[in-house]
C-alpha cells in the first residue's frame, strides 16, 4: 500500500502499515500458528492414550474384583470357624470338664435347681 503524492506513489514505512491494518507483526503470527498446530497434535495423542488407558483400567478392575471376592470368601470361612470354636469353649464349664471334683465340692443338691447335673445322682 502506498500514498498518492505529487511525485507519484511512495512506499509506506512498516510501522504505518501495521497501524492501518492493526494486526500483530508477521513474526508473532507465525509463532501462534506453530502453537496451534502443536496443540492439535497433542490433543489427538491424548485422546488415543486415554482410550488405551481406559481399556487397561477396566481389565485391571475386573481382576481386582475377582481377587477381592475370593479374599472375602476366605475371610468369611475363617470367621465361621472361629465362632464355632468359641461356642465349643463356652459350652464346656467346670462341671463338664471335671464333674467328679464339682460333685464332691457341690453343696446339697436339694438347695440347687433340678437342672443341676448332680441332682439326678443325689435323688436316686
Amino acid at each position: 500500500m502506498g500514498h498518492l503524492t505529487s511525485c507519484g506513489i511512495t512506499h509506506q514505512t512498516p510501522h504505518l502499515a501495521l497501524r492501518q491494518i492493526s494486526l500483530p507483526s508477521p513474526k508473532k503470527k507465525k509463532k501462534k500458528k506453530k502453537k496451534k498446530k502443536k496443540k492439535k497434535k497433542k490433543k489427538k495423542k491424548k485422546k488415543k492414550k486415554k482410550k488405551k488407558k481406559k481399556k487397561k483400567k477396566k481389565k485391571k478392575k475386573k481382576k481386582k474384583k475377582k481377587k477381592k471376592k475370593k479374599k472375602k470368601k476366605k475371610k468369611k470361612k475363617k470367621k465361621k470357624k472361629k465362632k464355632k470354636k468359641k461356642k465349643k469353649k463356652k459350652k464346656k464349664t467346670f462341671q463338664q470338664r471335671q464333674p467328679r471334683k464339682w460333685k464332691a465340692n457341690a453343696p446339697n443338691c436339694e438347695e440347687w435347681a433340678v437342672s443341676a447335673p448332680c441332682a439326678s445322682s443325689y435323688n436316686e
